[in-house]
């Protein structure tokens, strides 16, 4: 036996079980929260009768519920007002309508789905997006929300302890002198830190990040907005309260700062269960005010959460439905800004369907086990049989399970997932309306029913519904919600003693027995939905026969724009190829990453299924996935799914159809171009496929460039000189006389885009050779009818150009202005702006917030070929 085998295996095996902790931790922190919450709810409302809350919630006064409402509506316009704040913060504008629109759909999404809950912001990203703004500055707007959020959070509460500090004396070992000047002094600091910074332009680092403020008035308005929203938020509550609730306003807000704070900070969605149990605790209990103050609670839930996010659904859905063609297209305000926030519409009511239908079958189990008052009881009584009773209440705990489980399907816009998720609200409103108890859930199931089917052009993947099915996130909410369920039950039933008999009572009368057999059902439901998708044999892919792979291979890219599609033939990187064998990805393995190259490559209605087939499959091996060099087509959906963008720099093609040496602009490439033609430089392009030996006649040319630059061949992203991989291109060769002094492939696609990837010249060539190249090559590509060049990526260019980066970008401008030494970043991007491209930028993709560096340091290694090529250093001989 080989006594270090196991022992040499353990800091290997003790770090992936950090790395998995690490991935997991966020989830785990905030479901041990909601559970924290729960709990504290139920040792606080341990003795309350539900019929009380229920009777508590019909006593609110109708203008009571009116002015909660315009409290409401107050708050979400202060929030757009930060959203206005931070567009004016980058230099950007929007149109009023559009802003609202955006604004108030952002907000009440994430409000009650939880920002987290949405991969770093995708709502705002969905929404700026479509009002033109790129990556960094949907990231700046973001960021600039959530901090005035923070920060009004913070000023609130200081504000409401220096005027009533009495809320704070009863946990903090401290007087009522001591907690109000100690709030009043970090009130002032804050403000005078806060005008220094904003006066000065100067920043402070807080950990690895660097803030700067804006200018005076535009932080002037932020904090206003901060203020009204919080005041107006907290009122709205506040005006819920019963009043046998004796808490001034002041307090109130302080408390109400406090529980929203910790909310955020919980990444609880909507912060369920840890806000209410903060407000609870901070108001005091009493037996007197009990019911009623849950009761507000519950309302409060429904006025400020519940509401905006059926409007901001039907504003997505209008969205939606706005015609791209049409009389009507060309006649409506702001058409351009508006066609593209439509464009964008479609995730995001995705996104929140997927989230209310997790929400409407939710509320279908609570409510199945909240009993039925007694009142209600007598009027239902001779109308329905117990048996039709019954058996629509175990429809309901059925359907309330099933709801949850396909939510996910949905955010996965998988159609079966669709259709069953269809049948089953169908199947809850005719429950309901049986039942002739809970028509105003069956209004809402109706309203989320209707927008569902509006949306239903959005469910096309043909997806198995067990694909990525049980993700953490949506295990920790079932979790959660399981938590809820038992909870509710033993505070709603906790007088009537458990019995087996229970199961079996079939009496109108008795609410435990059917609440009993509603959670069963559910529960069963669950159980036998999940043992299915778990154990259902895994579907064999139909193998085509009469197309090879290779032969396959060479189909998907000549059908498709990205010449890059070429790096797949260079025998370092695996194939995933996608169901229908029309799109695939090519990927390569480093360390504990799964590096995919570029953007899938097929059409583009395939992407979305491909990029969670690579997602599952890193899964599956438990690496971190990446997408390397992406381009901003398919960037939504790598932000729907998780991931975390990275610029890496930004790649130039040349429109051929506009390529010529005629003219000013192009006098400098003419005179360079015809003075290499006098140096009796000539260009011959040479098809595939290639006389034997000619590959191999090139290789001294190749040896002597690697010489020359002192490095080595690379791999993954560049191309090296293989034969096999050169053989598959047309070649392009630089004579000088008879000698080849340079030469380099190209790399074609079907949509007529050309690149280069190998490129290599003789020490002895004439100066402007490579250039020679460049433009022979794009003038032999126009007489050829291509479109378009690409001259590739200049890295790290373009991230000191926004006012406010992050680390990464901090990095990235350092790597360009100190890296000169060893690759020259700027000279390259100045060399390919002589021939006037387009630029267009090139990300990475990280997987749920992943340290973009780890993933860069993988991706180095696979290009260097191991991490040892990527320090190695050589001297020149």
């Amino acid at each position: 036996m080989n006594a270090n085998g196991p022992i040499d295996s353990l800091p290997e095996t003790s770090a992936k079980t950090r790395l998995d902790l690490h991935a997991h931790a966020p989830v785990i922190a905030a479901l041990l929260l909601f559970c924290a919450g729960m709990f504290a709810i139920y040792r606080l409302l341990h003795g309350i009768d539900v019929h009380e809350i229920i009777a508590s919630f019909g006593n609110i006064p109708e203008t009571t519920f009116v002015l909660a409402l315009l409290t409401t509506l107050g708050s979400y316009i202060a929030l757009i007002g930060y959203d206005r704040s931070a567009l004016q913060y980058i230099g950007h504008s929007a149109p009023l309508p559009l802003l609202v629109a955006g604004s108030f759909t952002a907000n009440a999404l994430g409000n009650t789905i939880g920002l987290s809950a949405l991969s770093g912001g995708a709502v705002r990203w969905r929404v700026y997006r479509g009002l033109g703004l790129d990556t960094t500055e949907v990231a700046i707007v973001s960021a600039f929300c959530a901090t005035s959020l923070g920060l009004g959070l913070l000023m609130i509460g200081l504000v409401g302890l220096s005027i009533e500090p009495s809320v704070a004396t009863s946990w903090l070992p401290m007087d009522e002198t001591s907690v109000r000047m100690i709030a009043l002094a970090i009130i002032l600091s804050m403000l005078l830190t806060a005008l220094y910074l904003s006066m000065t332009g100067d920043g402070i680092r807080i950990g690895q990040r660097m803030l700067s403020l804006p200018k005076p008035r535009v932080l002037g308005e932020q904090i206003l907005y901060s203020v009204v929203d919080m005041l107006l938020a907290s009122a709205t509550l506040y005006l819920l309260l019963p009043d046998s609730v004796l808490i001034d306003f002041a307090p109130f807000v302080a408390i109400f700062a406090v529980a929203s704070l910790i909310a955020v900070i919980s990444h609880v969605p909507g912060g369920i269960g840890v806000f209410e149990s903060v407000v609870i605790a901070g108001v005091g209990i009493q037996p007197d005010n009990s019911a009623a103050l849950v009761a507000a609670l519950f309302a409060y839930r429904a006025i400020y959460y519940l509401i905006p996010l059926l409007l901001a659904l039907t504003i997505l859905a209008l969205l939606e439905a706005i015609p791209r063609k049409g009389f009507i297209a060309r006649h409506l305000p702001n058409r351009a800004a508006l066609g593209k926030l439509a464009e964008e519409s479609g995730p995001l009511l995705v996104l929140a369907l997927s989230s209310i239908v997790f929400l409407v079958g939710s509320v279908l189990l609570l409510n199945g086990l909240v009993p039925i008052p007694q009142e209600l009881l007598n009027d239902i009584l001779p109308l329905i049989p117990t048996t039709v009773l019954e058996v629509s209440n175990v429809i309901i705990g059925i359907v309330g399970a099933g709801l949850v489980l396909l939510s996910n399907g949905l955010r996965q816009r998988i159609r079966a997932a669709f259709w069953l998720c269809f049948a089953l609200l169908i199947a809850a409103i005719i429950s309901l309306l049986v039942q002739s108890i809970d028509y105003d859930i069956a209004a809402v199931v109706m309203v989320v029913t209707a927008l569902l089917w509006a949306a239903r052009r959005e469910f096309y993947r043909a997806s198995r519904l067990s694909s990525r099915l049980f993700s953490r996130e949506w295990i920790a909410l079932v979790g959660g919600l399981l938590l809820a369920l038992i909870l509710t039950f033993f505070i709603a039933h906790r007088e009537t003693p458990y019995s087996n008999a229970l199961w079996w009572q079939m009496a109108q009368d008795e609410n435990t027995p059917r609440a009993l057999r509603l959670f069963g059902s559910a529960i069963a439901a669950a159980l036998i939905a999940g043992l299915f998708f778990a154990l259902r044999p895994a579907i064999r892919q139909e193998s085509r026969p009469e197309l090879p792979k290779d032969k396959l291979l060479h189909t998907i890219i000549q059908s498709q724009y990205d010449p890059d599609a070429g790096f797949v033939y260079m025998g370092d990187k695996e194939v995933l190829m996608n169901a229908a064998g029309d799109a695939f990805i090519m990927y390569a393995r480093q360390g504990r990453t799964l590096v995919a190259l570029g953007d899938p490559i097929g059409p583009r209605t395939s992407a979305a299924e491909l990029i969670d087939d690579f997602v599952s499959l890193a899964d599956r091996e438990n690496r971190r996935p990446a997408f390397y060099r992406i381009s901003p087509k398919l960037l939504t959906y790598y932000i729907d799914v998780g991931f975390s963008l990275s610029k890496l720099g930004e790649a130039a093609e040349v429109k051929l159809a506009n390529f010529s040496l005629e003219g000013p602009p192009r006098s400098k490439l003419r005179q360079r171009y015809k003075r290499a033609e006098r140096d009796g430089l000539t260009l011959e392009w040479i098809e595939t496929p290639h006389v034997p030996g000619f590959i191999e006649s090139l290789r001294p040319i190749s040896d002597n460039w690697l010489a020359h630059k002192n490095t080595r061949e690379k791999e993954f992203s560049l191309g090296r000189f293989d034969p096999a991989y050169l053989a598959r291109f047309p070649i392009v060769v630089v004579r000088q006389g008879e000698e080849i002094v340079a030469f380099a492939n190209v790399l074609t696609a079907g949509s007529k885009e050309a690149s280069i990837d190998l490129m290599r010249f003789t020490e002895h060539a004439p100066s402007g050779t490579m250039e020679f190249l460049f433009i022979g090559l794009m003038l032999e590509l126009k007489t050829r009818e291509y479109d378009g060049f690409s001259l590739g990526t200049a890295p790290l260019i373009g991230l000191d150009r926004a006012r406010h980066k992050r680390l990464w970008d901090h990095l990235g401008g350092a790597v360009s202005t100190f890296g000169g030494r060893f690759y020259n970043f700027e000279g390259l991007r100045d060399y390919k702006n002589k021939f006037l491209p387009e630029w267009e930028p090139r990300y990475m993709a990280t997987w749920g917030g992943m340290d973009p560096l780890l993933v860069a340091a993988d991706v180095n290694a696979l290009v260097s070929g191991g991490f040892a090529g990527s320090i190695r250093m050589t001297r020149k001989p």
